[in-house]
Formats: C-alpha cells, sequence, structure tokens
C-alpha cells in the first residue's frame, strides 16, 4: 500500500487487509465536499474518526469508520478502521479493470452526517460520530488470499477535488448555489429554515413557501426580489 505525503493517491500493495487515508488528514467543523476517483470492487471509502492529537501508534486506524461498499453500493460500518463491515460476505472475483468511478463525500461534521454521491447519482446518508474525522479507504482481500495477490493492483483511491464551508448548505439539494454568496448568518439561517420544516430539495417549495424563505432572510429589497425570482425559477425545475 503506498500513500502519499499529500493522500492524493493510494493503491492498494497488500493482499492483507489494509486502511488508507483518502485526502486531506483531518477535517476541520463545517461542511466538506470531497470528491475522489476510485476504481476496484474490493474497497470501502468514506470517513472515520480520529484523535485530536495522535497519542498511540495505532492511532488512527483504532476508531470506527462508515463508508460505502464498492461491491454493493450499500452503506456501511465498520468496527475500526481496520477493520471489514460485521455483516460483509466474502467477494467473488471481479475482473480486472481500470475503470474509474467518481465518489463524492458530502460531509456534515457538526450534524454528523455523509452524503454520498457515485457518479452524480445520490446513494444515500449515513450518521457518523460529531467531532474530528478522517477521509478514509479500506481495501479487503477478495475470494482468498491467493485470488487477492494476483491482482493488488487493481484498487485505488484518488484525490480530484476538496472543498470546504463553514455552513452545510449542501445538506438541502439547491440550496448552496442559491444562498452561497450570503453572510455565513444568512446561510445558516436558511439552512436552519428548510431543516426546521423538512424541506429536502428546493423544488419542494410552493410560492408561498417561496415567500417565507425569502422573507425569514431579512434581505434589502433590491436582494430579495432577485433571490425571490431565483428561487422560483429554481422551484418550478
Amino acid at each position: 500500500m503506498r500513500v502519499t505525503s499529500d493522500g492524493s493517491s493510494v493503491t492498494r500493495r497488500s493482499p492483507a487487509p489494509a486502511a488508507a487515508l483518502a485526502g486531506p488528514a483531518a477535517l476541520k467543523q463545517g461542511a466538506h465536499e470531497i470528491t475522489l476517483a476510485i476504481r476496484g470492487e474490493g474497497l470501502v471509502v468514506g470517513v472515520a474518526e480520529a484523535d485530536v492529537v495522535p497519542s498511540m501508534s495505532a492511532w488512527p486506524w483504532r476508531h470506527r469508520a462508515w463508508g460505502l461498499a464498492s461491491w454493493s453500493r450499500e452503506l456501511v460500518s465498520c468496527p475500526t478502521a481496520l477493520e471489514a463491515p460485521a455483516d460483509r460476505v466474502d467477494l467473488p472475483v471481479p475482473a480486472i479493470t481500470e475503470e474509474e468511478v467518481t465518489l463524492q463525500l458530502r460531509i456534515d461534521t457538526i450534524r454528523g452526517r455523509v452524503l454520498f454521491v457515485r457518479n452524480g447519482e445520490r446513494l444515500g446518508v449515513t450518521r457518523v460520530a460529531n467531532g474530528v474525522l478522517r477521509p478514509w479507504a479500506l481495501f479487503l482481500p477478495r475470494g482468498g488470499i491467493e485470488a487477492a495477490a494476483a491482482d493488488v493492483s487493481a484498487e485505488g483511491v484518488r484525490l480530484v477535488a476538496h472543498s470546504y464551508r463553514q455552513v452545510p448548505t449542501f445538506n438541502v439539494s439547491g440550496l448552496t448555489p442559491l444562498v452561497g454568496e450570503l453572510p455565513i448568518t444568512k446561510q445558516a439561517l436558511a439552512l436552519a429554515w428548510c431543516e426546521g420544516r423538512g424541506v429536502e430539495a428546493l423544488n419542494q417549495l410552493t410560492h408561498d413557501g417561496c415567500r417565507a424563505l425569502v422573507d425569514a432572510l431579512r434581505l434589502p429589497a433590491e436582494h430579495a426580489r432577485e433571490l425571490m425570482q431565483r428561487l422560483e425559477a429554481q422551484s418550478e425545475m
């Protein structure tokens, strides 16, 4: 297994279970969008708990982890960052492929949730620990040691992009492009308004709902009119 100093690329090098950091060393509190290119069917990719300060040789692999199983596209949890999901079954050995798929992790460390988007398809949200998290990948042996040893280079994780926001507006579909340029307090207010009413996507809002959201933000009249027009156009899509 190889891990670059900046976490930009990780490739399987051993047929034994192995974990790797697949991105920034640790995530500060807030909202992170991490885009990875993954290859192979013996991977779990997601996030793991981390210590604030490393204190033991086992750090950071001893903590819980949560991710997406590449072979089933199911969201799973692992007892530690070096252990397979408890309900995992042995995998058949697939044909070796160099094809990469894109996996986006939308990580909200404040609420303890991660949304997984694979090749543009929203696969679901998993609840994780509130606190310090690390991007993480687990390489699993497949079809026995001999079979796994035959294609140890068939799996990899590559960091494509990482962006950070203080407010996790991506929790509501369509909210980030609408309020992303507003002051942080207004972004937080818009998110709280939507979450308090169970709004998961802005296209769910009626005309009255759009007006209520804009009114709640208490923007100057000109900005409020512009926001209302954009919001109504988005809600009709």
